[in-house]
């Protein structure tokens, strides 16, 4: 049981790090020029629709609600952290961020 405790504040804090680093590029796409932030903004929306056809229980996933910047805390996200795979939030806004990165 000790052992459970002492992992659990560990990945709270990789999953803070995890989150932060994924607002700061989703920050950094939306200062970019106009046109492009349009064009980020519908990707991401996009994005999200894809997830929640796939997945529909979306919504519950922490990492979803960071993408599209609803601020919902994470304990209400009862689904999971992030999607597994090729649907990782992570995975797809680090893509979006290295497409346009040097815009």
């Amino acid at each position: 049981m000790n052992e459970q405790l002492e992992i659990q504040p560990k990945e709270i804090q990789r999953e803070e790090v995890i989150v932060k680093e994924v607002k700061e590029k989703i920050n950094f796409l939306y200062s970019l020029d106009m046109e492009v932030r349009e064009k980020i903004y519908d990707r991401i929306c996009d994005l999200a629709d894809e997830l929640e056809k796939k997945y529909p229980d979306a919504r519950k996933y922490y990492l979803f609600h960071a993408m599209i910047g609803s601020g919902i805390d994470r304990h209400i996200c009862s689904s999971g952290f992030d999607f597994p795979g090729d649907d990782s939030v992570v995975k797809l806004i680090d893509n979006l961020y290295r497409e346009y990165k040097t815009y």
